[in-house]
């Protein structure tokens, strides 16, 4: 099975890495400014083959009903959870060797709060529905975005974004209910607008870093 580390690790990186390439492209915007999630999506998509190469493969934009076929679960009793209906689709799968769906990752820009708790809801069910507890192959979910903060004087760049990570963290624990699973969150390095930029646009120093919250069966 390919190993949580690793994939942690590709998705942090593939954020960061499509937010780098399109300050490069656009002289100093972030995915942040822009509606490319697309982008992202794609950036953390290859940054995941590069690391499950030969232990599995990347799927995009699978549909629900595929990965509770694949899963092995069955179909669940009674009816069908309304965020978990025929037509949604999961930004990126990876499956396993036997072709069986293992994580499911969705990728937003950045955090906002309604979209995101949508998408932690639906990976929440898909665990419940077709993971362990009902011997399914699906083992975690994962939601990635960009964290944006200002750093000031006598400010370090990762206390920059502290307030945003804690602000997340405090609506996670009023209005998502985990249901049991476990809930963590990863965060990648930290990186400074570039100071060209900040010259020719007159910003302030501000900081991102990609942070990824996990979802797994207690």
């Amino acid at each position: 099975m390919v190993g949580i580390t690793a994939i942690r690790r590709a998705i942090l990186e593939g954020v960061q890495a499509a937010n780098v390439e399109y300050e490069k492209w656009s002289c100093g915007w972030w995915v942040t400014d822009s509606g490319i999630e697309g982008h992202v999506v794609s950036t953390v998509a290859r940054k995941l083959y590069s690391r499950v190469a030969g232990d599995g493969c990347v799927v995009m934009e699978l549909a629900f009903e595929f990965i509770q076929e694949w899963s092995g679960a069955g179909r669940p009793r009674g009816r069908p959870l309304p965020n978990l209906k025929e037509g949604k689709r999961a930004d990126i799968v990876i499956l396993d060797k036997k072709e069986r769906p293992i994580y499911v990752i969705e990728v937003k820009r950045l955090w906002d709060k309604k979209p995101c708790l949508v998408d932690l809801n639906r990976m929440r069910d898909l665990i419940l529905k077709f993971g362990q507890e009902r011997e399914g192959s699906l083992r975690r979910g994962l939601l990635t975005f960009l964290a944006v903060g200002r750093q000031t004087n006598g400010t370090t760049a990762r206390l920059a974004l502290a307030d945003q990570v804690q602000g997340i963290g405090t609506v996670l624990e009023d209005e998502f209910d985990t249901k049991g699973l476990k809930l963590t969150c990863h965060q990648g390095s930290v990186r400074r607008y570039p100071k060209e930029y900040r010259e020719q646009h007159g910003e302030p120093n501000w900081v991102h870093a990609a942070v990824c919250l996990e979802l797994r069966s207690a």
